[in-house]
């Protein structure tokens, strides 16, 4: 085995790549235990520096001590030097007395320049101090800054070892929360007393934490902002951090004239200071709560900009999803909030129930269960239960009173009946629990209601009409959803026809299409591979427009190929495809025998061409985004504020990828923007972990 292969590099003269490979590799072995691991894996990094340093020209090395990935300041900042000969913790010291060093970089790049002369116990040693220094100061850093010294000492991957010296069980246990601190600015530094700056800046991360991890300490919110103020008030961000408590307190909804009033004081308060991008994306977001705008500009920050906790920008994004009646997302957001967020939107779920589809509509009624169930006080349970009891003992005492006075009239000519409420006491007194509820009662109800109207209008043509002979279900079913005179006709010679044709119900699967259809949707019905029909309905209320098929409305074979393929080839199924089979896919070149029907010629050549492509990973694990208007696009972003890497596809008129413009795609300068009107749409991993229809 070759020292580079022990190292897990291929050949290069990167001093700085083969340190940093020794020292991953150091960390997962116990030198102590494993003393020849230890003694193999040293004699590879000897022989990788000593080819390094033979093989390099002066120019190369000199590029590669440089260069960090990180782009300079301009020339004329003020230099920051750190002389020669200096211990590293003398030098960081040095920054830390700098006053630029909790927002410029460039203070910090002066630290790490002499990185590649650095012996590998020099470097894992300086790595520690830097593990300390971002306990005890992270909350006064800069996310640039943090994000620079992660990367530079290699603390990513760092994992806690046993008896391994360079590595601080503190940071490991705040690794995660330091690297995703969120992105505060520090340039105020300058406007704040030097001697009261590390307190504000830990005050300020305080407020944060408190409205993120609901922790008050006995303090409120508005107590530690006031304390904050008091020592720095012109801040545009602490007042920021008062708007997000509003909304974490409201549940995002500002439902009281109290809190819109307050919330509109503090935007036009910030608006004064310096806005900053967290203040324009809740300057918008309250313009959609207060119908003052729409929301073509909601979606024009990266997440990664915004100072907002990560579970209440769920409930935010699903909000907006719901003010603009795209029930299916803010479905598909809210139900991943705690149950106490969920009792707190019980009322937007009920509203949301009947514009899903059948699984997300089962999933919604065993959630709206579960709020029942935990909603009801224990007074209102304790109350219950002693009416319950009370209606058994009145109920058993009339029956004794009824046997009683049988038993001293024996010569009455009447038949001893127990009344209703005895004869439902006495069926039930060993199936039911005495603490049966009246909710239990009332929920019985709703969950017949739902049971009823819980399905499709699909699903219900297709249990009338192809699964079942209910001669009155059909009737009703025409009455209650068919406007069109020539559907109910249709519809009505099979009213009284046998219909049960299909018996296994578990067979039936839809395909469902609402692109190009602004108040409908067409649905393709299938009995196992068999296509029964297209069905023409509306989406939300429950109305059928049209049948189409051979018992139906019949359409010519051309016309019919051409509204099935409008439903199964769509933008976002031929995105999915696109990314599954191609863009993520290793098989990519046997994929295009089979998925051919979602992509233009034009594409078909483009991907024949990018066979060899790697994967990119920044794509992997980034965001799927959505443009609807003029045309509809996909964006698949990495979400790199900085740098985004992204592609941009576009689609033919018969739904198919058409264009997929990006690098080593094809490149058009003129589509590489940002699209400012771009809608949150998938996380690309779960896309990718969801199996093939």
């Amino acid at each position: 085995m070759s020292f580079w292969t022990i190292l897990g590099l291929t050949q290069t003269t990167d001093i700085r790549a083969i340190k940093r490979a020794y020292a991953a590799k150091l960390r997962a072995i116990q030198p102590d235990e494993q003393p020849e691991e230890f003694q193999r894996l040293k004699a590879a990094f000897d022989s990788a520096l000593f080819f390094a340093k033979n093989h390099s020209s002066a120019d190369t090395t000199t590029m590669v001590s440089t260069n960090f990935g990180i782009e300079e300041h301009s020339p004329h900042q003020q230099a920051f030097e750190i002389p020669a000969m200096v211990s590293f913790r003398e030098q960081l010291q040095q920054v830390v007395d700098d006053d630029r060093h909790f927002y410029d970089l460039s203070v910090w790049q002066k630290l790490t320049e002499t990185a590649t002369d650095w012996s590998i116990d020099e470097y894992m040693d300086n790595s520690y101090t830097i593990q300390l220094f971002l306990v005890e100061r992270y909350p006064c850093l800069s996310k640039e800054i943090i994000r620079f010294l992660f990367k530079a000492f290699d603390l990513i991957q760092l994992k806690d070892h046993i008896a391994t010296r360079f590595i601080s069980a503190d940071f490991i246990a705040l690794k995660r929360e330091i690297f995703h601190v969120p992105p505060f600015s520090f340039r105020i530094a300058k406007g704040i007393p030097k001697e009261r700056r590390k307190e504000y800046f830990y005050l300020r991360y305080e407020i944060y934490q408190m409205i993120a991890k609901k922790q008050n300490h006995g303090m409120s919110v508005e107590a530690r902002i006031n304390d904050c103020a008091d020592i720095f008030a012109e801040d545009s961000e602490l007042w920021t951090l008062q708007l997000i408590d509003l909304l974490d307190k409201s549940d995002s909804f500002l439902d009281t004239e109290i809190d819109r009033e307050t919330f509109q004081t503090l935007l036009e308060q910030i608006k004064e200071l310096d806005q900053n991008p967290t203040s324009l994306f809740l300057t918008n977001y309250f313009n959609l709560l207060t119908k003052s705008t729409d929301s073509e500009t909601i979606f024009d920050w990266h997440k990664e900009q915004l100072i907002i906790p990560e579970e209440l920008f769920l409930l935010m994004l699903g909000t907006i999803f719901f003010q603009t009646q795209q029930y299916v997302p803010a479905f598909n957001l809210w139900k991943q909030l705690d149950l106490s967020r969920k009792i707190a939107l019980k009322k937007h779920f009920k509203v949301i129930s009947p514009y899903l589809m059948k699984q997300e509509k089962k999933e919604c009624r065993k959630l709206l269960k579960e709020i029942r169930k935990v909603a009801a006080t224990p007074a209102e349970v304790t109350a219950t239960r002693i009416k319950h009891v009370a209606i058994y003992i009145l109920a058993l005492a009339t029956i004794f009173w009824f046997l009683a006075y049988a038993a001293e009239h024996p010569q009455t000519p009447y038949k001893f009946r127990q009344s209703p409420a005895a004869m439902k006491v006495a069926d039930t007194k060993e199936s039911l629990p005495i603490s049966s509820t009246v909710e239990e009662e009332t929920d019985a109800t709703e969950e017949e209601r739902i049971n009823l109207f819980g399905e499709t209008i699909e699903e219900r043509f297709v249990h009338y009409f192809y699964a079942s002979n209910d001669p009155e279900g059909k009737q009703h079913f025409i009455d209650t959803h068919v406007i069109d005179e020539a559907l109910k006709k249709r519809l009505g010679d099979y009213v009284n026809q046998d219909t049960f044709i299909y018996k296994e119900a578990s067979a039936f699967h839809y395909k469902t299409s609402k692109v190009g259809y602004p108040e409908k949707q067409m649905t393709a019905v299938y009995f196992d591979n068999e296509l029964l029909c297209i069905l023409e309905s509306s989406i939300g209320p429950y109305t059928l427009y049209d049948a189409y098929g051979a018992q139906w409305h019949q359409l010519s074979d051309e016309d019919y190929q051409h509204m099935l393929k409008t439903i199964v080839v769509t933008p976002e199924r031929s995105t999915t495809i696109f990314l599954k089979k191609f863009l993520f896919s290793n098989n990519k070149e046997q994929n295009l025998l089979e998925y051919t029907d979602y992509l233009s010629e034009n594409i078909q050549s483009v991907i024949k061409i990018n066979l060899n492509e790697p994967i990119s990973e920044n794509l992997k694990a980034g965001y799927l985004y959505q443009i609807e208007q003029p045309e509809i696009k996909f964006i698949v972003s990495d979400q790199n504020q900085e740098n985004e890497e992204k592609l941009i596809l576009t689609f033919d008129d018969q739904g198919r990828v058409a264009h997929v413009f990006g690098p080593n795609w094809e490149e058009v300068n003129e589509e590489m923007i940002h699209y400012p009107n771009r809608i949150a749409f998938k996380n690309i991993r779960n896309l990718l972990e969801e199996p093939d229809e």
